[in-house]
């Protein structure tokens, strides 16, 4: 049997159905795995003192003939900003690392509920990389620096840095990562491997630390896209208590019909390298020869539609975290303590400071700021209705297609999803993705033509 390291979750299920492993053996080969490769990574702050006590009562329910879904027993690790009982909640802050959860986050919920078994808490850039400017990804003043697994030295992408190296390093078949803007495609394309972005409301955000209630979601980090759609199928759901929430209805991979029209930012296709451009070249060529037509375009104002407006998300960041902060037991019980915490605690918890606490607490913390509601107009009317709504009607496109990551600020700021899946591995060991996005509740159409690549 191949290592399992080196195995989807489809593949381990398959095992598992077959009775050629047991959770159990599964768990305890990743918390070894995690112990081994750990060390140098720093991809897991944490590992769940339950781990193996949940494997072997899902054991007992398969010898029992009940299964709770097709990730029944399958290991998975979930980034350090969702709350998890029994084990900290910390957003890899010094401050947090005695808050411990009393309820799991809604989606934790929902992964426990399927049968995955929570195997620990992944690294990520301090409070989701918006703590700071300065701050590189991966890096937390409790996890320490994440090492790139594909290429040490190399960075390992926006704040799911820990989620995208466990994948990729085999120290569990998937995580969960989070996105405000690039969280979960960014690290995926520096992995390496699967990255689901899904429409902001399609996944509670009920016990996740915040930054942006208009921009956070979840979403799956994953070797194989069929896995990022069982997994994406766990979590989507209605929550009551999450306000943007809604039922996704019932899931179904579209067929990719011939004919269909998808657009291609061909302008970004100039920032790579010649290796980089012949595996992305190889992808739209299977596409192609699909029957999908592939349209060159670009934004109508792309210089409006990339720009970054501060506003909203330190006016978001404030409210929100001061929420969530109100709750905890053990540790700063707003944002204002928390500044004053790292003040207090310079020498190890202010390594590249925190200009952006300080800009978001200097804000009216409430909702209607003028220069509030100006930016977020501005972001809504740039990324949907003159951006990629925009590109879809006019060019009658199904989807857009941009390289590796170059293009993921327009859909985190419309609330649209993003698929981002490898093409090819360069020379050096690097991955190199093609990012998929489309408008509102499109999960599906943009997973099937991952499907189509990965075949």
């Amino acid at each position: 049997m191949e290592s399992p390291d080196q195995l989807s979750a489809r593949e381990l299920s398959d095992l598992l159905r077959s009775n050629q492993t047991t959770s159990v053996d599964l768990t305890r080969h990743f918390l070894e795995r995690i112990e081994t490769l750990n060390g140098d990574l720093h991809a897991v702050i944490s590992t769940h003192p339950e781990a193996l006590q949940q494997a072997s009562l899902l054991d007992e329910e398969r010898a029992a003939g009940h299964l709770r879904g097709p990730l029944h027993g399958i290991p998975v690790l979930v980034k350090d900003n969702i709350d998890v009982t029994s084990v900290p909640c910390t957003a890899g802050s010094i401050a947090l690392k005695n808050h411990v959860p009393q309820e799991d986050a809604f989606l934790v919920q929902r992964l426990k509920a399927a049968g995955c078994i929570i195997l620990g808490k992944t690294n990520l850039t301090e409070f989701a990389n918006f703590m700071t400017i300065d701050m590189p990804n991966g890096y937390s003043s409790l996890g320490g620096q994440t090492v790139n697994f594909r290429l040490k030295g190399q960075d390992t992408g926006g704040s799911s840095s820990g989620s995208g190296v466990a994948v990729a390093a085999g120290l569990a078949p998937m995580a969960i990562g989070t996105e405000t803007s690039g969280s979960i495609i960014h690290p995926a394309n520096h992995s390496g491997v699967v990255g689901l972005k899904p429409t902001v409301g399609s996944i509670s955000r009920r016990g996740v630390i915040p930054i942006s209630f208009s921009q956070d979601t979840a979403g799956p980090m994953t070797r194989t896209v069929e896995d990022a759609a069982m997994l994406y199928q766990v979590l989507a759901a209605h929550d009551p208590a999450d306000p943007q929430s809604r039922a996704v209805g019932a899931f179904r991979l579209p067929e990719i019909q011939p004919g269909m029209r998808i657009g291609v930012f061909r302008e970004s296709f100039k920032l790579l390298t010649e290796e980089e451009n012949g595996f992305l070249e190889q992808a739209l060529q299977k596409l192609t020869e699909a029957g999908i037509a592939l349209v060159d375009v670009e934004y109508r104002h792309p210089e409006l539609s990339h720009q970054w407006r501060w506003e909203v998300l330190t006016h978001e960041f404030k409210e929100g975290l001061n929420k969530y902060l109100s709750t905890v037991t053990e540790g700063p019980r707003s944002m204002t303590e928390l500044i004053d915490f790292y003040d207090e605690h310079a020498e190890e918890g202010l390594r590249y400071g925190q200009v952006l606490l300080l800009a978001a607490n200097s804000t009216t913390g409430t909702l209607s700021n003028p220069a509030y509601n100006r930016s977020r107009k501005l972001d809504l009317l740039y990324s949907r209705d003159l951006g990629i709504d925009d590109l879809l009607r006019e060019h009658q496109l199904e989807a857009l297609i941009y390289p590796k990551w170059y293009g993921y600020d327009v859909p985190a700021k419309a609330g649209y999803p993003s698929l981002t899946v490898p093409v090819g591995f360069r020379e050096d060991g690097m991955g190199v993705n093609l990012t998929f996005t489309s408008t509102a509740w499109t999960e599906p159409l943009l997973l099937s033509l991952g499907l189509l690549l990965e075949k």
